[in-house]
């Protein structure tokens, strides 16, 4: 499956950039990767309200993680199997550094990754 990603275009996270980088998409459905900008380590994948990413920027914005940067690609709909799909996709693919409940009650739908 192929997404449209919206990409950071190298700025690195503040909520200046955050508000301006989704606030027409927040109330929208889709994933999401947050990743250090220094060597490109994934820290978390994530699907459903785009809103949530703010919220994960925050918390581990607050850990030990430098220079975070995020994409997100809209999917949209009411079928959260898609996302939940893409989401484990993400998940197996990068094998993030933080959280461990990613869906394993859907098959991973393969897309496309930000850059490709």
């Amino acid at each position: 499956m192929r997404i449209t990603w919206k990409e950071s275009k190298g700025f690195t996270y503040n909520e200046v950039f955050l508000n301006a980088f989704y606030k027409n998409d927040r109330y929208e459905k889709g994933v999401y990767i947050i990743w250090e900008s220094d060597n490109g380590t994934v820290i978390y994948v994530g699907s459903g309200d785009i809103d949530r990413l703010w919220d994960h920027l925050k918390e581990y914005r607050i850990t030990q993680y430098q220079n975070l940067m995020a994409n997100y690609a809209i999917i949209g709909g009411n079928d959260s199997d898609i996302w939940r799909g893409i989401e484990r996709y993400l998940a197996d693919k990068y094998q993030p550094l933080e959280g461990d409940r990613y869906p394993a009650d859907v098959d991973p739908i393969e897309v496309n990754v930000p850059g490709e």
